[in-house]
């Protein structure tokens, strides 16, 4: 039951990293003035486009490693990062049109 629960939080804590971190970093660029469009406008152009699923899947994949290894490693990190590249090289590059998520319902 503590593994369900664990895996189920961190899945959670993953969506909401993937969803809101995009938008987030758009959002302190533009208050910081650095960004003059919108979340809305940039969601298909690199390297918004990524940056939620990059943020989110990272911290999911890594989250549980880190979990069933009981420490945190650098290791489960790039491990990780590197899931996350694996599948947009699967799922994005060959698919001009394809939206990851979070991107195709904001």
């Amino acid at each position: 039951m503590r593994f369900i629960l664990v895996f189920t939080g961190v899945f959670l804590l993953a969506v909401v990293f993937m969803r809101w971190s995009g938008p987030l970093i758009v959002g302190l660029g533009r208050a910081l003035g650095l960004i003059e469009a919108i979340y809305r406008d940039l969601r298909d152009t690199v390297p918004w486009k990524y940056a939620g699923f990059v943020i989110g899947g990272t911290s999911m994949v890594s989250i549980l490693i880190c979990a069933m290894e009981h420490r945190f490693s650098w290791h489960a990190v790039l491990i990780g990062l590197l899931t996350v590249f694996g599948l947009i090289a699967i799922f994005d590059l060959p698919f001009p049109d394809l939206l990851l998520p979070p991107n195709g319902d904001v």
